[in-house]
């Protein structure tokens, strides 16, 4: 992502006493932004204190030897909007500060590369060297001096090299023996050493001091944190109502500004629907505790797994109701013929033929051929594996939806 610099920040004091500076912020700052201030004090030495929650840049040489006077920077990733920042000072009673906002740095490593060096009087001031290790880092300079005579001056950023734009150049309103303090900002290329070319002053007669930070753009893209509406691929948050992100998101999340994109994913326990049943996904394809069920012909309440217990000679594809007592008569063929109750086995009673003996046993073998027969030409209602209900397909077929098993049309093994 790009390092862009969307607002900068001043404030200056002249002979006032040491009672601190401060800046205030406006709506500009966004989520994952860097603040970056610098302030020029006029005593050697002083102790200059930030705000909570600040970290400092400043590397090397900090202090301008022959005129006096100080120059420090320090950061703050995701400043606040329209906040009030507040520095306080020892001993020195004149003092300057420039703050500039860097949008699209990379918050896990912020700084790539910083350095300072002070040059001598003279129209030229060089900044210090330095070697990027990353492409298109954001190069922020700021360049102080101790103004004396004249005492109003002014800085121009350099000409060749990068591509700089001057933030601020601002100095107290004393006569004499102001703090002056410019910003310049640029956007460098490929990883490697970057441009020295040098910074000019009106006021020759002073020395200046360079800080010089590069900071390390976000990758493309960036990754979203925290808690949001949705899980959108990387997104990690939490799922609430229809996980859609819709429209463009107000604040720039690690960077990016973009519409999310990708497949939302719903985080948590869902509650799956079961051929002909209605549970909670567990495991294997279970219906746990006691869930109401449609078991082919059989409707009714299912505890457990969906398995029929006990023996029947008649299919229960053809009884309506609730078990109970055993049906009670005599009946010459399968149940479909009767309502009522059933309970243990389902053999129908012998029947009592005249006659006796080798009649009667050939009655038996009639009767009992002619069950079969039934039985072998009545379709099942479950699978014989596992109990779960046959489906018909599209070529006429009862199929178990479960394990694949086809009936073939002949009585299933048992």
């Amino acid at each position: 992502m790009a390092i862009t610099y969307p607002a900068a920040y001043s404030s200056v004091q002249g002979d006032g006493g040491n009672n601190g500076l401060a800046i205030t912020t406006d709506t500009t700052p966004d989520v994952d932004d860097i603040l970056v201030v610098c302030m020029l004090a006029n005593a050697n030495g002083d102790t200059l204190t930030p705000p909570g929650g600040w970290t400092e840049a400043t590397v090397g040489d900090n202090s301008i030897a022959t005129t006096g006077g100080q120059i420090r920077a320090w950061y703050l990733a995701d400043p606040a909007d329209s906040t009030t920042y507040t520095w306080t000072v020892g001993t020195s009673t004149r003092r300057s500060i420039v703050g500039v906002l860097v949008r699209g740095v990379d918050n896990a490593s912020i700084v790539d590369v910083k350095g300072s060096l002070q040059n001598g009087p003279g129209a030229n001031h060089t900044p210090p060297s330095l070697t990027t290790t990353v492409d298109n880092a954001g190069v922020v300079d700021f360049i102080g001096l101790r103004q004396f005579n004249p005492d109003s001056a002014n800085f121009t950023a350099p000409a060749s090299g990068l591509t700089w734009t001057e933030q601020k150049d601002v100095q107290g309103a004393d006569s004499n023996n102001n703090c002056r303090l410019a910003c310049g900002t640029a956007v460098a290329g490929a990883a490697g050493a970057l441009s020295t070319a040098t910074w000019s002053s009106a006021d020759v007669n002073e020395d200046t001091i360079i800080i010089r930070i590069a900071f390390k753009p976000a990758a493309a893209g960036g990754t979203v944190t925290g808690t949001g509406a949705a899980t959108l691929g990387a997104v990690a948050g939490t799922s609430a109502g229809t996980p859609t992100v819709l429209g463009t998101a107000a604040k720039v999340l690690a960077g990016p500004a973009a519409t999310a994109l990708g497949t939302p994913t719903v985080l948590g326990v869902a509650a799956a629907a079961l051929p002909r049943a209605t549970g909670t996904a567990a495991g294997l394809p279970t219906v746990l505790g006691v869930a109401a069920a449609t078991l082919g012909r059989l409707t009714g309440v299912i505890a457990g797994t969906r398995t029929v217990l006990g023996t029947a000679v008649a299919a229960l594809g053809r009884l309506t109701g609730a078990a109970g007592a055993p049906v009670a008569g005599v009946g010459a063929g399968a149940l479909s013929g009767l309502s009522g109750h059933a309970s243990g086995t389902g053999v129908t009673p012998a029947v009592a033929t005249p006659g006796g003996g080798w009649s009667t046993m050939l009655a038996i073998m009639d009767q009992n051929r002619q069950i079969l027969r039934e039985l072998q030409t009545t379709p099942p209602v479950a699978c014989p594996r596992d109990g779960w209900p046959l489906r018909e397909g599209l070529d006429g077929e009862l199929r178990c939806a479960f394990d694949g098993w086809v009936w073939d049309g002949t009585l299933p093994a048992r």
